[in-house]
This record gives structure tokens, sequence and C-alpha cells, in this order.
């Protein structure tokens, strides 16, 4: 008895068996697909020059935009930690002259021996690389209902570009009560 595959290959494609005959047929389109990209010669064609260089463009869109947005973070951080140690310091030499009863003749170089200089009025001091200069105000609120009550301002100064100079952009006051 023969095999019923041997008796359809016999009689001829037509007769084949459908699995066999899309093996061929799948055969027949991975050889031209793989035909597809070839030209006369043989070789496969690559990038043309317009998209390579569309290409590096559209990289280099992204990349400057990475970058300066990593500049931008750079900066507003520099800026925060300058805010933050004035604001720090400030507050420092506000609560000190507090616990002094906000007297008038305040002077941070001899009550606090940190680092002070006085120069014309204002005070000097460079904390972590960042020169802050202060300005100390004092003023009795109302002296009819209480002459004992004093508003005290602590001003911090500081330039943009963190050096010493006399042109200062950069400040914070803070500004509390005391008897």
């Amino acid at each position: 008895m023969t095999d019923l595959l041997e008796v359809l290959h016999a009689r001829g494609p037509a007769y084949w068996p459908p699995w066999q005959t899309r093996s061929n047929e799948r055969m027949e389109m991975a050889i031209k697909k793989q035909m597809h990209g070839r030209t006369r010669l043989g070789t496969t064609r690559g990038f043309s020059l317009i998209e390579a260089i569309i290409a590096m463009l559209i990289i280099a869109i992204a990349a400057a935009g990475t970058l300066s947005c990593e500049f931008f973070i750079a900066k507003h951080s520099r800026q925060a930690r300058a805010e933050m140690i004035a604001a720090r310091t400030a507050q420092l030499l506000i609560d000190d002259w507090k616990a002094c009863r906000g007297i008038s003749n305040y002077d941070p170089t001899s009550s606090l021996n940190c680092g002070f200089t006085e120069n014309a009025g204002q005070y000097f001091i460079t904390v972590d690389r960042l020169p802050l200069y202060f300005s100390l105000n004092s003023a009795v609120i109302d002296a009819t209902v209480n002459p004992n009550l004093k508003q005290i301002t602590v001003t911090a100064e500081w330039r943009d570009d963190y050096s010493e100079g006399l042109s200062r952009n950069n400040s914070l006051i803070l500004t509390t009560y005391c008897q």
C-alpha cells in the first residue's frame, strides 16, 4: 500500500497538501524580500546623505535641549544655595540680636565672634565661599504705647557672580520685634 503523500506528489503541485504549498510560497516571498533591498550589482543600499544629516540634526536638537536644561538647573541650584546660606546667617544674626534685647549698638563681631568684620556700618562674612554683606537697623515702634517695643531688621546682600564687590543685586530682609 502506498503512502497518500507519495500519490499526491506523483500527481503534481496542484495536488500537494496545503502546508507544502505554503512553505514554498513562503520561501519565494523570503527570497523576494532579500532581493528587494539590492541594486543591480548586488550591494545593499545604505542611508543617503540627507537622511544622515536629518538624523544628526534631530540628535543635536535633543542634546541641546538636555544641556540647556542642565545649565538652568545648575544656575537655580546655586541661587537657592546662596539664598539658603544668606537666610540662615541672617537668622543667626537676628536671633542673637533679639537675645541682646535689640540694643541699638549691637555688634555681631564681638557678640558672635565667628568671622564678621565691620566696614562703614555694614558687616561682612564669607560663608561657604559666599561673600555676604549685612546691614542692621532698629527702630522704636510707638513710644506712646510701649516705649520698649523695637523693630529690628537684618538685610543680607550678595552678588550674582558670588564674588566680593560694591554692586550687590540680591538681597534678603528679615524683620522681627523685641522688647
